[in-house]
C-alpha cells in the first residue's frame, strides 16, 4: 500500500487503559519491532511495517515542530514524552501519550530508540488539538516548508513562555488535567525517567543491553511504592498510579 494514497477519515480509534503500544526503531527510524497493540490499531501486518519508517503512522495534522522538538531531544541521548495523533493505514485516527527513549548498548552507545504508547485522556486531547491545530496552520501559511517550520518554533516558543512551561511541563499539566494552573514542581503518568505506567526506570520490555536507565528526576515515585507523589492542588485528587509490568501485550520484543 502507497502511504501517499491514504487520507484521513475522521473516524477515532482508541484502546484500552491497560494495554500499551510498543516500538523500536534504528537510528535512521526505521522500525526494527512493533507489538501487537500497534499493528491493531494501525491496521498494519508486521511484515508491512518493519523495515519502513516509523512516519509511515504520521496523520497530516501533526505539526512538524513535535517531530523536531522529539528528535531534537532524542539526538541530544534524553527521553521525551509528547502528545501525538497518528493515522492508521485505513485513514482513521488515534491519539497517544507517547514516552520515547534511546535505546543503548553495553557500552552506552545510542542504537536506535524506544517507544511506549499510552491512551491519553480527552481533556487532554481536546487541549492538545487547540495547540497543535494553530502551530499546523502556522506552519501552513508559509510558502517555504522551512520557514513555515522556523515559524511554527517560534510560537511554540512564545506559548510556553506565556505559560512560563517547558514543553515537557505542558505535557505533564495536561495529563493531571492542570494545564495552566500548576505553580510547583508536578509530576504526571507517567512519570519522567519511569516507564509509562510502571515503577521501573526506563519503558518497554524487560531491562536489556540496548535499553539503559533514564536520568533521575527529582519527582520519580518514592521507592517501594506504586503511586506517584504529586505537589499540585490539581494533582492531589489524581487516582493512583498502576503498576503495569507486561508491556510488549503479546510479543517478545
Amino acid at each position: 500500500m502507497r502511504r501517499t494514497a491514504v487520507q484521513p477519515t475522521g473516524i477515532e480509534r482508541t484502546f484500552a487503559d491497560h494495554e500499551i503500544i510498543v516500538t523500536k526503531t534504528d537510528m535512521k527510524g526505521l522500525l526494527t519491532y512493533a507489538n501487537d497493540v500497534f499493528l491493531r490499531l494501525s491496521v498494519f501486518d508486521e511484515e508491512d511495517v518493519i523495515g519502513k519508517p516509523h512516519n509511515i503512522i504520521r496523520h497530516p495534522d501533526m505539526p512538524r515542530v513535535v517531530f523536531k522538538l522529539l528528535w531534537d531531544t532524542l539526538r541530544e541521548g534524553r527521553e521525551i514524552f509528547a502528545y501525538v495523533v497518528n493515522m492508521a493505514s485505513d485513514g482513521a485516527e488515534y491519539w497517544v501519550l507517547a514516552h520515547v527513549t534511546p535505546s543503548r548498548d553495553a557500552s552506552g552507545r545510542i542504537i536506535g530508540y524506544h517507544s511506549s504508547r499510552r491512551r491519553p485522556d480527552r481533556a487532554a486531547v481536546n487541549a492538545v488539538k487547540e495547540l497543535y491545530g494553530r502551530l499546523r496552520a502556522e506552519e501552513n501559511r508559509h510558502r517555504s516548508p522551512s520557514d513555515g517550520l522556523d515559524a511554527s518554533w517560534r510560537m511554540l516558543q512564545e506559548e510556553l513562555a506565556a505559560r512560563g512551561r517547558t514543553y515537557e511541563e505542558f505535557v505533564f499539566d495536561l495529563t493531571l488535567g492542570a494545564a495552566g494552573t500548576a505553580t510547583t514542581t508536578s509530576s504526571h503518568a507517567p512519570v519522567p525517567g519511569t516507564a509509562a505506567g510502571d515503577g521501573r526506570r526506563n519503558a518497554g520490555p524487560a531491562p536489556s543491553a540496548d535499553h539503559t536507565a533514564s536520568p533521575s528526576r527529582a519527582n520519580a515515585p518514592r521507592a517501594g511504592t506504586g503511586r506517584v507523589h504529586v505537589t499540585t492542588n490539581a494533582a492531589r485528587h489524581q487516582k493512583p498510579i498502576k503498576i503495569v509490568r507486561n508491556v510488549t501485550s503479546g510479543r517478545n520484543a
